[in-house]
């Protein structure tokens, strides 16, 4: 009774299955390790397969195999192959009765050849053979090949192959559906039982029980059998699908029955070598689905386990609802019913619509990375992100002469969002945080937010990320005064900020002048000092330019006017330097440092750009060909560069630091219209756009590097437009001109572009609800130049020869000035003085004697002369009279 229900539901299953899909479910298309990715491709109406593998050494290039056969049922590849064993092998059938193995060698250096012309195949006859399943060992040493009733054996290294005849221990029939190979053992994973409907038919419908066989190959030539699992659960296996791998670290077997959406967990006992069962997860599916376990894989160098669940009905798989589930298997975890994956692919943070629209067929780990095809033979590379990272969606590669893609996410860029966490290195994305547990074991820890849900933008960003980036600033007003004598005249004797005012030094001059005057007249009044006195002011009587050398004091004065000579000659050198003033127009805004020192005048004005002048030709060429690219700054804790899309004719690059996801491409022309999709329901806290644009210098003609940006942000909502959001840009033209500071230096044209936005703000933002940005639009970007362009131009105050003239000519008039001071002081001022002195003073005080003391000394010298010359007077006729006695 039991069989009859079986063979009812059977023919029911099978007259009721839709035609398979292009990859048979048998059939392993697809191999890979840390060296080589191969993979198989056929379309339909095109007559040669497409045979390629990829270099690891040289990146995502890929090179195609000129291959004879064309009947390719599976590529393998041993996965601890070293860096030497670039080969792999492709098997199929020759003919009805003859099977083929060849061992293909890749050329990964830098003179490869991109074509295989001398593949190393060996044969096998074998008898109704419907299909032989192979497999590499782990060091590449070996392929096994194997059917219902051979196997085949091909010695890598040797080239030695040989076919042995095999009788399955405890099983009438046994159909080979699935092996691998570890270091010491052969697994074979097939359906022990009878075949109903129809008896001649290889794809029939098949009834009986899984079973996987342990066994080895000797070096005799011979099979040795170790031992047999047995699944307790008869099963229909439309499918003709079972899945194996094994743990080459630990010996542990994941099993994969798809029919019954059952995976099992055995280990190998290397001692008695036995196959114990372990433990099994089972997942609930309608009577008619089954997929759970369609393909199961070690990775994290043999820590965690993936299995692959989709959907089929009958011996076809069902557009839509496959995925992969990860699960930790480290520190004796087994996977059982109650066992929850860490991670899904795809997931709300990990996606790929382009691929995932396809179900999943084949799936291959490494170190590296995780490969999948699906039925479509498309390829997704994800590879291992760091701790704290997970690798998020990106452009697909697609080749312009085949129709499959090669999809590859972006490693290391987006951050875990809040909730989550990720302490390990893989392909995976980040897991949630368990609320009641310490986390004490995870080096990157949970984001603490008050709402678990969303952290608001305070949580997420510093305020100093948000400001905008304005580079024009506009040329200061022409100084009030713009004649340099005047402004030299105002400079010296300015008494405001006196720290670095020249009339500060004078006064100090001044002060330490009229110290030493005292100094030296008080030195008359003792014996002692006379002299020094004397020396003293004859030396300074020769630096007397007041006086005409006739007064000492004069010559401190003298040198006083030395030191205002110096400090307006310094002043003119520097007034001659400033100018023309610096591109970027910073000035300091400190009140000593007053734009009245710029040796600069200037003008401004709009013009319309049809009456441009013809001298402004080549800088508003330069201008038009410079090239803007777009940046765009993206500010949230969860958005990341797999969500942001730009619609450019140019390469689009994105990654993520901290919170902020950074993108930026090349425009095509400064009238490209750009759209930025901004996709998925994360929240965005600000968006920042910008452009950014190299400098050009030709001959005197400059174009300044381009740098703008402007943040769209506001406090109490997000970035969500609901629907189509406009965003202006409107460019100016902003043309500098720089007169020549001498009449040999060349006039210098100098152009940038003043950015500015014009949009409608309340329409790009929404309420700060996750839910809110369910539709969220796109931003379209559109730049216009403005009809007229701003000209400035400037030139200088006063040129070398003006500025060498007015020094000179202050300095005269300050010496003049002395003088008539000094004269004044001697006709007018001294006289009066000196007459109040001695009507208000005694004769005998000290100011009495400094002003009549040199008229009494030389009154007593003059007496002591006629009493000299008398004496000798009278010598001289006593001495006459004695020569005339003499006579």
């Amino acid at each position: 009774m039991r069989l009859s229900i079986l063979f009812a539901l059977a023919v029911c299953i099978f007259s009721s299955s839709e035609k398979a899909s292009a990859i048979n479910f048998y059939d392993t298309k697809l191999a890979a390790n840390d060296f080589l990715l191969v993979f198989h491709t056929l379309y339909t109406g095109i007559t040669n397969d497409s045979i390629r593998y990829q270099c690891h050494a040289f990146g995502n290039e890929t090179f195609e195999v000129d291959f004879p056969f064309k009947s390719i049922q599976s590529f393998s590849i041993g996965r601890e192959q070293n860096q030497t064993q670039l080969y792999f092998v492709i098997s199929g059938a020759a003919n009805e009765s003859m099977f083929y193995m060849s061992k293909i060698t890749a050329q990964c250096h830098e003179n490869r050849n991109t074509k295989v012309s001398l593949p190393q195949t060996v044969f096998f006859e074998t008898q109704n053979m419907s299909h032989a399943i192979v497999s590499v060992d782990p060091q590449g040493h070996f392929a096994i090949g194997v059917t219902g009733t051979s196997v085949f054996y091909y010695n890598l290294v040797t080239l030695e192959h040989f076919t042995l005849n095999i009788t399955w221990p405890d099983s009438k029939t046994f159909l080979p559906l699935a092996v691998d190979i570890s270091h010491d053992f052969i697994y074979v994973a097939g359906n022990a039982g009878r075949k109903f409907f129809p008896e001649d038919n290889d794809d029939a419908v098949r009834y009986g029980n899984a079973n996987i066989y342990v066994l080895s190959i000797t070096n005799r030539h011979t099979i040795q059998f170790y031992d047999r699992w047995e699944s307790n659960v008869y099963v229909i296996n439309s499918a003709m699908k079972l899945s194996i791998r094994v743990n080459l670290k630990n010996e542990q077997v994941l099993f994969g029955i798809p029919t019954i959406n059952t995976v099992h967990l055995l280990l190998t006992n290397k001692t008695s070598n036995h196959l114990v069962y372990l433990t099994s997860k089972t997942t609930t599916k309608g009577v008619r689905v089954g997929g759970y376990g369609w393909i199961v894989e070690w990775c994290d160098n043999y820590e965690k386990a993936i299995i692959v669940n989709v959907e089929y009905y009958g011996n076809s798989i069902k557009s839509g609802g496959s995925y992969f589930e990860y699960y930790d298997m480290n520190n004796n975890h087994y996977i059982n019913n109650s066992t929850m994956p860490f991670s899904t692919f795809p997931n709300s943070d990990q996606e790929n619509p382009g691929f995932s629209s396809s179900p999943m067929a084949l799936l291959a780990a490494t170190t590296s990375a995780l490969y999948v095809m699906n039925v479509k033979e498309d390829i997704l590379v994800i590879p291992s992100s760091k701790p704290g990272y997970f690798s998020v969606n990106h452009a697909a590669m697609t080749h312009s002469a085949n129709p499959y893609s090669i999809y590859t996410l972006i490693p290391n860029i987006a951050l875990c969002p809040p909730g989550t966490y990720k302490n390990d290195t893989g392909p995976w994305s980040c897991r949630q945080c368990q609320m009641n547990s310490s986390q004490q074991n995870v080096s990157h820890k949970c984001s603490q937010c008050n709402d678990e849900s969303y952290c608001p933008l305070e949580h997420a960003i510093y305020p100093t990320e948000l400001y905008d980036i304005e580079q024009y600033i506009g040329y200061p007003e022409t100084p009030e005064i713009d004649v340099f004598a005047d402004i030299l005249l105002r400079n010296m004797f300015r008494t405001n900020c006196l720290r670095t005012s020249p009339f500060l030094y004078i006064m100090i001059a001044l002060i330490i002048a009229i110290t030493i005057a005292i100094i030296i007249g008080s030195l008359k009044f003792s014996k002692r000092t006379v002299l020094q006195q004397t020396n003293i002011t004859r030396a300074l009587q020769y630096l007397d330019l007041i006086e005409q050398g006739s007064l000492w004091f004069g010559g401190l004065i003298s040198i006083v006017l030395l030191v205002l000579l110096g400090l307006a000659v310094l002043f003119s050198y520097s007034f001659y330097y400033q100018y023309p003033i610096r591109n970027e127009h910073e000035f300091d805004d400190n009140a000593c440092l007053s734009n009245h020192h710029l040796n600069a005048k200037f003008e401004t004005n709009l013009q319309f750009l049809k009456q441009n002048p013809r001298e402004l030709g080549e800088i508003f060429h330069l201008l038009d060909s410079q090239d803007f690219t777009l940046n765009i700054e993206v500010i949230s804790r969860t958005f990341h560069c797999g969500r942001l899309l730009i619609q450019s004719a140019y390469p689009v690059s994105c990654f993520t630091r901290g919170f902020i996801s950074y993108a930026s491409t090349k425009l095509f022309s400064h009238q490209t219209p750009t759209i930025i999709q901004l996709r998925g329901r994360s929240p965005i806290d600000a968006i920042r756009i910008g452009l950014t644009a190299p400098e050009i210098r030709q001959a005197n003609n400059y174009v300044q590097a381009l740098n703008f940006s402007k943040v769209f942000n506001d406090t109490s909502r997000i970035v969500g437009s609901t629907r189509a959001f406009p965003l202006d840009l409107h460019l100016t033209k902003i043309i500098n001109i720089t007169e020549g500071l001498t009449n040999v230096d060349q006039t210098m044209y100098s152009g940038l572009w003043f950015l500015a936005f014009s949009s409608e703000p309340t329409r790009l933002y929404v309420a700060d609800d996750p839910d809110s940005v369910s539709s969220r639009d796109a931003i379209e970007l559109k730049l216009a130049e403005m009809s007229f362009f701003i000209k400035n131009r400037q030139k200088p105050i006063a040129r070398n020869s003006e500025i060498i003239f007015s020094t000179i000519l202050f300095v005269c008039m300050c010496l003049d000035l002395l003088c008539m001071i000094f004269l004044l002081i001697k006709l007018w001022l001294k006289p009066i003085l000196k007459l109040l002195i001695l009507k208000s003073c005694p004769s005998n005080s000290w100011l009495h004697l400094l002003i009549n003391g040199n008229h009494a000394d030389t009154s007593s010298d003059i007496v002591e002369l006629k009493n000299n010359m008398a004496n000798l007077t009278s010598e001289m006729n006593i001495l006459k009279e004695k020569m005339s006695s003499f006579c």
